[in-house]
């Protein structure tokens, strides 16, 4: 029983700790740079496959924020679904504006 109150104590976890953390700080020194130039290759592609040429994307590590004028609402919501649907993206952003007929 003794070595369970010694396995819970705080003080003995958080000495622990940033060896816990050191892969998770690794990966994102080593991948974090190439990860926003991919996801925006990615995010280019789907915009293009989907017809969605008006759509600018921004790329920052995984969110994206698209940005331009889309001819109707109904473009507009198939951009966000084409960049939502990419394998990386977070969270998207619109912020564009839809063009008066």
């Amino acid at each position: 029983m003794s070595d369970l109150i010694s396995y819970l104590k705080p003080l003995r976890w958080l000495v622990h700790l940033p060896l816990a953390i050191l892969p998770f700080l690794a990966a994102a020194v080593i991948d974090g740079p190439k990860l926003g130039p991919e996801i925006g290759r990615r995010v280019q592609a789907a915009l293009a496959d989907a017809g969605q040429g008006w759509a600018k994307p921004m790329v920052t590590f995984r969110d994206v924020e698209i940005r331009g004028e889309a001819p109707d609402r109904a473009a507009v919501e198939r951009a966000r679904a084409a960049v939502a649907g990419t394998e990386g993206v977070r969270h998207v952003d619109m912020h564009v504006g839809v063009r008066s007929p």
